[in-house]
């Protein structure tokens, strides 16, 4: 009797002191509960904010290398690799055409090759190495006549499209000179 009335006490203070363990335990999985809460709300206000600081350096750093490519004194224009649409093009390339900046975006730089048929071959050459430089060919102003450029190309990605970025100067006096002296010769 005296043993059963031991084991007796000690499964009460068994079951009393599980009884406290669980509480306490219940009261460390709220706490753990409510301190996983709180940190993914504090890791959702971060990452917004991380967003946002990043969209922001992405605008600023798009507006400098807008005021960088506009103050540039080469004709610049970007355009999409399949179907040569021109997303941007700076002032230089507007004047270099004869037309305002704004009225080329949207065309097709096909337009601007004196021969169409070269916007194709050069773009081959760009998508196997990756970059051309110093090509001269025929490209034509607005109005129609004929002029002579000096052509660098770059592959890049813009506004999340395969794209070209061309750089550009007019070499007509300069060609048209090397032929004067040719026909002299």
């Amino acid at each position: 009797e005296e043993e059963n009335h031991d084991l007796q006490v000690m499964l009460e203070t068994a079951t009393e002191h599980a009884d406290h363990v669980s509480e306490g335990l219940e009261e460390e999985r709220n706490d753990l509960a409510t301190m996983l809460e709180m940190t993914a709300e504090h890791a959702d206000t971060v990452e917004d904010e991380l967003h946002e600081r990043a969209a922001e350096a992405l605008r600023k750093s798009e507006q400098q290398l807008r005021m960088i490519v506009d103050a540039t004194p080469t004709s610049i224009i970007i355009s999409r690799i399949e179907n040569g649409e021109i997303a941007y093009a700076n002032v230089m390339m507007g004047s270099l055409i004869g037309i305002d900046r704004e009225a080329l975006v949207g065309r097709s730089t096909v337009d601007l090759y004196f021969e169409p048929s070269d916007r194709q071959a050069i773009v081959s050459a760009l998508q196997e190495h990756g970059a051309v430089d110093n090509c001269e060919t025929r490209f034509k102003r607005d109005d129609g006549t004929m002029m002579w450029v000096d052509l660098s190309l770059r592959l890049l990605e813009f506004d999340g499209q395969p794209a070209i970025l061309s750089a550009l100067h007019d070499i007509t006096e300069r060609i048209e000179g090397e032929i004067a002296q040719r026909e002299k010769e």
